[in-house]
């Protein structure tokens, strides 16, 4: 039997099992509450003839939904097809890559699929990364600097792994991005372009601090990173767009100009979906490399862009790897066959200020195509020596991906694999026990760095969602994974991979019902924090890949959403309190940071928790792990809180294997602040450019940094030493 052959069978069989539960309606039918076809109960129960009149009404509706539910199972079938045929390209894929023609056939394909979606029901936007969303926040700086005692060290996963922020220091001079853009006016009718501003500052080891330089980007900075005397910004440029009649790129302003000239057409619904149609947003992302040896005249060395948003990046040694995701929807309403397909238009593409900037569509050889991709885009993954005018070596796996983990040889891209009604995956349920998509797996794809040149090296599904980068961590060749499977019997697993990413060992059905909060990998140790309405910290031993166990568990009010090493046998965790409502449930009751002593793996213990500011107390370390500030050698943390209506950053003392004491807060607020107040408008005591983001410890002078400035603080008293504040 071929593939149709089982296709339509399966149709029949499930029309057979939806006349068995819509049988004649007898007293023995249940009563609707809702005549709505979806919300017909198929259970069986004597009701009185009181109803009949009501359950003859339901009959109507019954027989228009059969014919529904037919028609939507033709659908899934055709779908089936579709995504077997995009799986047959898939599958012959090999080393050599994938040819262009390969691309177009699944670009065609994906199209009619999504056609058919629109058809039966409405605009579904398939899985993949999310398009205009922010990327993860990320901050390093691996400098040694020979003119300072001591420099905190920022917050990175993986020790030789730089990660990019908002700002940098070399200990003599501080980089940071001022992501309150201003705007240039561009038309007379109003519209704006986004300019972002990356400061630079002097800085003596004193605390007394000057500004030196502003450089002006067009677009959006995202973030920064500071290799010896190079500073790499990057940031996503204005958008450009594509005229589909003229098959031209124009500019922002062009386009806004367009918008005003056909403003009374476009006021018409249909002629305001065909002027947009039209038009295809390019969006790219770009390092630009510059020299800073003279903080005071930095000089622009190199501009490296690829396609897409920008998504994450890590620096090992002088090589960047710059990641985005590279959207190809656009293009669907117009293409509907093979030779209409510009390769232009659907292959990802790079530039270099070397080459004169010229696009260059990533080589077939260089394309891996996802099994069962659920939206045509890319992740674009480029290496650059930024110390070097090498050529950038660039590869693209269609699919898309959401989250970054990476180490000195190996960097994983995790995407979200959505199941639906349509058949992307198998399922035992007829389509209306599954008219809802879902992600309950993740697609990983391990990419081998050779020194700057990734290469896809092995792919693998596994059930479940990951919450974010702490979820993964590579250990002697194998790669740990913590999940959550939801579904009716939610539940939570780590599995253990080995370089092909094959499966070698599990633990599963850890604390069902609650999910993931945080992870933390340390060696051969592991822990997991989960929650439903008490914190259990799950001590994993993982010496053994084949055999992992969990071999303690302590469950304590509230729960950890970041977790640090400290010592051997102690850990940090900061996250937030909890305390019991009036409903019989849990509900947040401010912020925490604890100490764990776990030594003991079968009976991990909280030696502290300290509350942390009021009930709606809030810091950007529960989502991002670059906020925090940490000093092993002074035995200080801290980070920025929201709390009482102000923002301040908070530094503890750690009271060795004991706990933490609040030594100190620190607010800031630039001179003119009530006028640029005024200005935002933002309606609270203190806006949002004001708050504080990062702090950084040099010698015994704390520095934090806002969008507005700088300030320097005696890290003894905390009292203030000196401050910078930016122009508006």
């Amino acid at each position: 039997m071929n593939f149709e052959d089982k296709a339509d069978q399966k149709i029949s069989e499930d029309v057979s099992i939806l006349k068995e539960k819509l049988q004649p309606l007898d007293e023995k039918l249940t009563v609707p509450s809702s005549l709505h076809p979806v919300s017909v109960s198929l259970q069986k129960e004597k009701r009185t003839r009181y109803f009949k009149a009501i359950a003859i009404a339901a009959s109507v509706a019954i027989i228009p939904f059969a014919l529904w539910t037919l028609n939507q199972l033709k659908t899934e079938t055709k779908i089936k097809k579709i995504n077997k045929k995009i799986e047959q390209i898939t599958q012959k894929v090999d080393d050599n890559g994938v040819s262009y023609d390969d691309v177009k056939q699944v670009y065609l394909a994906i199209k009619k699929r999504n056609d058919l979606v629109s058809a039966t029901d409405g605009n579904r936007t398939f899985g993949g990364a999310l398009k205009n969303g922010r990327s993860e926040l990320m901050m390093a700086d691996k400098a040694n600097l020979a003119n300072s005692t001591s420099v905190s060290k920022t917050n990175v996963q993986v020790d030789g792994v730089d990660e990019a922020d908002i700002v940098k220091t070399d200990g003599k001079t501080f980089f940071s991005v001022s992501n309150v853009p201003y705007y240039t006016k561009m038309t007379a009718s109003g519209m704006y372009q986004e300019k972002s501003t990356v400061q630079i500052t002097s800085s003596l080891r004193t605390g007394e601090m000057k500004l030196l330089h502003s450089i002006q980007i067009d677009g959006n900075v995202s973030e920064l990173y500071l290799k010896d005397d190079l500073l790499v910004i990057i940031n996503q440029p204005t958008t450009e767009y594509y005229d589909k009649k003229g098959d031209k790129k124009i500019t922002s302003k062009e386009y806004f100009d367009l918008m005003q000239e056909n403003n009374n057409i476009i006021s018409n619904q249909s002629a305001y979906e065909e002027f947009y149609k039209n038009y295809v947003s390019i969006n790219k992302t770009s390092a630009r490399i510059y020299d800073v040896s003279k903080p005071d005249a930095p000089v622009l060395k190199r501009e490296f862009s690829q396609d897409g948003f920008y998504q994450s990046s890590r620096l090992v040694n002088n090589h960047l790897y710059l990641i985005s995701n590279a959207p190809k929807e656009g293009e669907f309403e117009s293409q509907t066959k093979e030779e209409d397909v510009e390769l232009n238009q659907i292959i990802p593409y790079s530039q270099d200020s070397l080459t004169e900037n010229k696009e260059t569509l990533v080589s077939g050889k260089c394309i891996t195509i996802s099994p069962n991709p659920t939206s045509f885009q890319y992740v674009v993954l480029s290496g650059l020596d930024i110390s070097a005018e090498t050529e950038a070596q660039t590869v693209a796996c269609l699919g898309g991906g959401s989250t970054i983990y990476a180490n000195e040889k190996s960097l994983y891209v995790l995407a979200p694999e959505y199941s639906d009604l349509y058949g992307t995956t198998e399922s035992n349920f007829i389509m209306i026990d599954r008219a809802m998509p879902f992600s309950n797996k993740t697609n990983i794809k391990k990419f081998n760095l050779n020194n700057g040149a990734p290469k896809l090296f092995a792919s693998g599904t596994l059930p479940g969602g990951i919450l974010n980068q702490f979820s993964l961590d590579e250990f002697e060749g194998n790669l740990r994974v913590a999940v959550t499977e939801y579904g009716e019997k939610q539940s939570n697993s780590i599995y253990v991979l080995n370089e092909n990413l094959e499966t070698i060992g599990k633990i599963t059905e850890l604390a069902p019902g609650e999910r993931i909060y945080s992870v933390r990998f340390m060696g051969e140790k592991g822990y997991v924090v989960t929650y439903k309405q008490v914190d259990p910290l799950f001590a994993l031993d993982l010496k053994e890949p084949t055999n992992p166990k969990v071999t303690g568990e302590l469950k304590i009010p509230g729960f950890s959403e970041y977790l640090h090493p400290y010592s051997d046998g102690f850990l940090i965790g900061i996250g937030n309190d909890t305390k019991p409502n009036d409903h019989g449930g849990e509900q947040r009751n401010g912020m925490k940071i604890s100490m764990f002593d776990v030594r003991d793996p079968l009976s991990p213990k909280e030696v502290q928790s300290l509350p942390i500011g009021d009930t709606y107390s809030y810091s950007e370390i529960l989502q991002n792990h670059k906020a925090l500030l940490y000093s092993k050698e002074k035995n200080l943390i801290g980070f920025p809180v929201q709390t009482n209506g102000s923002n301040e950053f908070f530094v503890f003392k750690i009271l060795e294997n004991k706990g933490f004491e609040l030594i100190g807060k620190v607010s800031q607020k630039p001179a003119d602040w009530e006028k640029r107040e005024s200005m935002l408008n933002y309606g609270n005591n203190y806006s949002y450019s004001s708050m504080i983001q990062r702090g950084i410890l040099i010698d015994d002078v704390l520095y934090t940094v806002s969008v507005d400035g700088i300030k320097a603080s005696s890290i003894h008293d905390f009292k203030p030493i000196s401050q910078v504040d930016f122009p508006e």
